[in-house]
């Protein structure tokens, strides 16, 4: 579980501090402007480049998931997932007021260890967006799973569980994920 994302994180470090020198310059090049774009304005490249690779990471680990699968490679996602699914996460239900307050304080917990490992490390919130792609890369194989059991063959499983389990969650993800992109920039640069 967590060598996979080790890897993807030692693989990734050097082309993320490479865009976060360049970012820098931008940056430093806007201030001698007195340019007065915000940060998403001023950094939407690397926004893009953090969203693709994010989007990889669960494509790549939903793909592995389902396709190459084996007992314990993601056991500590799969964990994870149970410890947050009393909302039955992608059915429709409701969240109740004690749930929302338990994911709003550990989506806030990941972007503040996401803008301070950057802030250390320079590129050290890859190992978390590696990390959370991970757990969503293995909730969409739960989903693909779910198509499997009802008879579907596993290529046209995964072609209907990965857009549907990304739609899921999408409404909250994409503001959650960019709050993590922009910690994960501010820190980068300010590192």
């Amino acid at each position: 579980s967590i060598v996979t994302v080790t890897l993807v994180t030692i693989i990734f470090v050097p082309f993320f501090q490479k865009i976060f020198v360049i970012e820098e310059e931008r940056e430093d090049a806007a201030a001698r402007r007195k340019q007065k774009s915000n940060l998403f304005v001023r950094h939407i490249r690397v926004i893009e480049v953090f969203g693709s690779f994010f989007l990889g990471v669960i494509v790549a680990t939903s793909f592995v998931y389902i396709f190459f699968p084996a007992q314990d490679t993601f056991a500590l996602q799969s964990t994870v997932i149970r410890s947050f699914s009393s909302a039955d996460a992608g059915t429709g239900a409701f969240v109740n007021e004690g749930d929302f307050s338990r994911f709003f304080l550990n989506n806030t917990q990941v972007m503040l260890l996401t803008y301070i490992l950057s802030i250390l490390f320079g590129a050290g919130s890859i190992l978390i967006l590696a990390w959370n792609a991970s757990v969503i890369g293995v909730y969409i194989g739960i989903v693909v799973q779910s198509f499997v059991s009802k008879g579907y063959s596993v290529a046209a499983a995964y072609a209907l569980g990965l857009p549907l389990g990304l739609s899921s969650i999408v409404l909250h993800g994409i503001p959650e994920v960019l709050a993590y992109f922009m910690a994960a920039v501010a820190g980068g640069v300010l590192s």
